[in-house]
């Protein structure tokens, strides 16, 4: 990692992409969240993941991402076919998409 504080960019299609690590945010919030949390050296990670060892700022973060990335609890099912989602916004997109309706 250098020295030099993460730069937030913007692709054409409006997804905020980090210059560290290139994950990719629909929001901009988002992403400044994810750079304080995981590469801002202003406050250095100390919590580490056992499973994958990304580093957190504090319990809590770590906590949400094993939840979110290592636990496969789906809790948004489809109600037309028999796919679950861990997140609703997830749902919302393929209902969208498969099913041609608003979520």
């Amino acid at each position: 990692q250098s020295s030099a504080r993460p730069i937030l960019q913007t692709s054409n299609n409006e997804e905020h992409i980090c210059n560290v690590c290139h994950k990719h945010y629909n929001h901009r919030q988002s992403l400044r969240k994810h750079v304080r949390s995981v590469h801002d050296e202003v406050r250095p990670a100390k919590f580490n993941c056992a499973i994958c060892g990304i580093s957190h700022t504090d319990r809590h973060r770590l906590r949400a991402h094993i939840q979110d990335v290592h636990r496969s609890v789906q809790r948004h099912p489809c109600l037309l076919c028999v796919k679950n989602f861990k997140h609703k916004r997830t749902l919302n997109s393929h209902m969208k998409k498969k099913h041609e309706m608003e979520g």
